[in-house]
């Protein structure tokens, strides 16, 4: 590989866009490797109550969720960073707090304790991977 391709290949992974792009996936893959360790491997079923019937927790709304939650939090942080200089902060202030927020349904007695641990831990993994993921780019342009 030549310098300037090695040169362009680094810049390029260490971008901000990159890194928040790779936080994403990360962030969308982890959930569904708890989901298969907990629920083929594990032989557990995620059930949540719903008015009406129970919702069984399968990957697909493991994958949408965490992608659109992903998502979502990319696209309120570019937005933040266009009206603020304290983006960042206010970010992840936001991300904890709505961490915390995803944690009350899961407070239902009616929720297992298998299934409100495995989904514990999914929320965890999923706002850990964003909020280091999304900090990460910035010490990557201080220090590029």
């Amino acid at each position: 590989m030549s310098d300037t391709t090695q040169a362009v290949s680094v810049k390029s992974i260490r971008s901000p866009h990159g890194t928040r792009a790779a936080a994403v996936v990360t962030a969308v893959i982890v959930p569904a490797v708890i989901w298969a360790l907990a629920v083929p491997v594990g032989d557990l079923e995620l059930v949540v109550p719903q008015s009406g019937s129970p919702m069984e927790i399968t990957l697909v709304p493991v994958l949408l969720s965490s992608a659109v939650a992903s998502l979502a939090a990319w696209a309120f942080l570019v937005l933040l960073e266009r009206f603020t200089g304290k983006a960042k902060m206010i970010w992840t202030i936001a991300a904890v707090v709505l961490l915390a927020v995803s944690f009350l349904p899961l407070a239902s007695p009616e929720v297992s304790a298998a299934t409100r641990a495995v989904l514990v831990l999914m929320h965890l993994a999923v706002a850990a991977v964003l909020i280091l993921g999304f900090l990460r780019d910035d010490r990557l342009r201080r220090s590029g």
